[in-house]
């Protein structure tokens, strides 16, 4: 099972056409999705072996500690540990979770790809081609991510706030603020050309030339769209 990149909606959809046209950067939901399928194979279980294939982080077993759970938030990864500690990743272009069980053949790409091995029971999580992969103090996970806006995805969701972050850029195209992290996160280039075209703006509209509401309107839309997709 792959959690990472892959074309959502149907074929000849324009999310099919654009994530077959290439390498396309993975969105929220796509990470929501990896969270959900890693959280439902490691949550509350003990890891029975690791294999970390990173220099930097040579020295790191989560062998014998147990998995609290693994949440999204906004593109990034964090897996929580028993020991205190959370497990930071991020898939940027090209980088995706596979999951398989005892035996099964990994099928996620080449050997050398693989960045990280989670073994727990009779299940395997593979990661290829990982990013900003860091081991930190859960109480720190801030430090990774607290430059982020409002996760769009987030049960909790804040519209308000998202709002506001957006009103607050003044002078950049609303189709840059989209999909800056900082403003809102989990929305991609293709989220974000799907939600002005059903919002009907182009993606060169000044920000300061959309009233509040329809800042909130076009939020909601792209927010409807990504929760559809998980």
């Amino acid at each position: 099972m792959t959690c990472g990149m892959r074309p959502h909606g149907p074929p000849g959809s324009p999310q099919f056409r654009a994530a077959g046209a290439g390498r396309v950067m993975p969105e929220g939901d796509t990470v929501y999705l990896a969270a959900k399928r890693l959280d439902a194979l490691l949550a509350g279980r003990r890891i029975d072996r690791s294999d970390v294939r990173l220099p930097s982080l040579a020295t790191i077993d989560f062998a014998g500690i147990d998995c609290l759970g693994v949440r999204p938030v906004g593109k990034h990864l964090l897996f929580r540990f028993s020991n205190g500690t959370s497990l930071h990743t991020h898939f940027r272009m090209d980088g995706s979770w596979h999951i398989y069980r005892s035996g099964q053949r990994w099928r996620g790409g080449p050997m050398h790809a693989v960045r990280m091995v989670l073994y727990s029971g009779d299940g395997v999580a593979v990661g290829y081609r990982l990013h900003d992969v860091l081991v930190l103090p859960t109480e720190r996970e801030a430090d990774v991510i607290g430059h982020l806006g409002p996760d769009i995805l987030d049960d909790s969701w804040d519209a308000g706030l998202a709002r506001d972050n957006v009103r607050a850029c003044a002078g950049r195209s609303i189709g840059d603020v989209l999909v800056d992290q900082r403003v809102v996160a989990g929305i991609g280039n293709i989220y974000r050309c799907e939600t002005l075209f059903l919002a009907g703006i182009t993606p060169f509209t000044p920000v300061n030339d959309i009233s509040d509401d329809g800042v909130a309107w076009t939020l909601s839309i792209a927010r409807t769209l990504m929760i559809r997709n998980r």
